[in-house]
């Protein structure tokens, strides 16, 4: 990706997870231990979670990320993207040099970038949470995340609506939120591809 690239994180879906649920032991250990004197509740919400980039230019070089973890309580705000999970995933590395970043106004985003000196990258911000969507500057277009919005809207809506909160085996309904975002994601990168050329592409390589 190069040139104007919007970057954001997003939640897809939460999923409850309950006291008893093993595989997600270690988040609810790090909730006890952030909030040591808080009445647990009777469950957590997992959020499961998506970090992008896209290049405004051309929205099929869409670049996407899993986030790390995280439990909230019920109707607490969700959870948003840290620079050292932005770091972490390495995102921005698929980001050539000299781009201009445009985030939402988490400076989650600006400290990530200053972690790539060598990329020089520039980076703008429109504030979401005091309802600024664009942003005009003079001599410049406007600007904003909306192109990485609309590939989100694409995403969610790949996962069913029985796909939900409620279920009782959040690893489980984990593993299938991803994966039918991966398969959309798939789906979309290849919107003007021949798909059977490439999937005898693909079983040639195999």
């Amino acid at each position: 990706m190069s040139g104007v690239c919007e970057v954001d994180g997003t939640s897809l879906r939460t999923i409850r997870v309950y006291k008893q649920t093993t595989r997600f032991a270690k988040q609810v250990a790090e909730w006890r231990a952030r909030y040591p004197r808080r009445a647990e509740p009777r469950y957590w919400l997992l959020h499961v979670r998506l970090l992008g980039a896209v290049q405004r230019s051309d929205s099929r070089k869409l670049c996407i990320f899993p986030a790390e973890y995280k439990l909230t309580q019920p109707k607490a705000v969700p959870p948003t993207e840290s620079t050292q999970e932005i770091v972490n995933s390495k995102l921005l590395t698929k980001v050539k040099r000299n781009a201009t970043l445009m985030a939402d106004g988490n400076g989650a985003w600006s400290a990530a970038a200053r972690s790539y000196p060598a990329k020089c990258f520039v980076v703008k911000h429109v504030k979401h949470s005091k309802a600024e969507f664009v942003k005009k500057a003079v001599g410049q277009k406007s600007f904003g995340t909306q192109t990485l919005d609309r590939c989100w809207d694409v995403l969610k809506r790949a996962v069913p609506k029985e796909v939900g909160s409620r279920s009782k085996d959040a690893a489980s309904d984990t593993f299938r939120i991803l994966t039918y975002v991966y398969a959309a994601t798939w789906r979309r990168q290849l919107a003007d591809a021949n798909l059977l050329e490439e999937l005898g592409s693909l079983c040639r390589r195999a």
